[in-house]
């Protein structure tokens, strides 16, 4: 991006777009703006260098069409990147009984939602089928234990987020 470079985040939630500009404002960036809106459905008046989400894709129906749709707004040799969960395959080793409710309870939020939960490990063919060549992937897993482990703070946010839409 650099200097010259602009990024423009798009998130459908009001919320979402206020705290992200808050936070680049504090920070002093001048280059990023976000706005509201669906960033498959909007109309934009340039083409970007890529397009870049991070558990987007999950949350739409037909993943496929949105790539589609998406791909009109990156320029000719741009790329399209995206990070989405499987939380399909997410669970503890020993087993610890607590961190397997609160994700079943998580799958199950996201689910209700109409989330696919496991496109991380579809977005090879979702790509294909959308017109994209081949993509180059991996699939990340983050292992730990102890009272120190990441992943309980990644978990303790995810589990925030997802109150408002929780279901007994």
């Amino acid at each position: 991006m650099g200097l010259t470079g602009e990024v423009v985040g798009v998130d459908r939630e009001r919320t979402a777009v206020d705290w992200a500009n808050a936070r680049a404002h504090s920070r002093g960036t001048k280059n990023v703006n976000f706005i509201e809106g669906d960033p498959a459905e909007m109309e934009l008046d340039q083409q970007f260098d890529a397009i870049v989400g991070r558990l987007v894709l999950m949350y739409y129906p037909d993943p496929v069409d949105t790539i589609r749709k998406l791909m009109r707004h990156v320029r000719p040799e741009g790329l399209i990147v995206f990070q989405e969960l499987d939380m399909a395959n997410a669970r503890s080793l020993p087993i610890a009984p607590l961190f397997e409710r609160s994700l079943a309870w998580i799958k199950q939020t996201l689910s209700a939602t109409g989330a696919q939960i496991q496109l991380g490990l579809e977005l090879y063919p979702v790509f294909l089928a959308a017109g994209l060549p081949a993509p180059s992937m991996r699939v990340d897993a983050l292992i730990g234990g102890g009272p120190q482990c990441p992943l309980y703070e990644i978990l303790e946010e995810l589990i925030q987020s997802l109150l408002p839409r929780w279901r007994n």
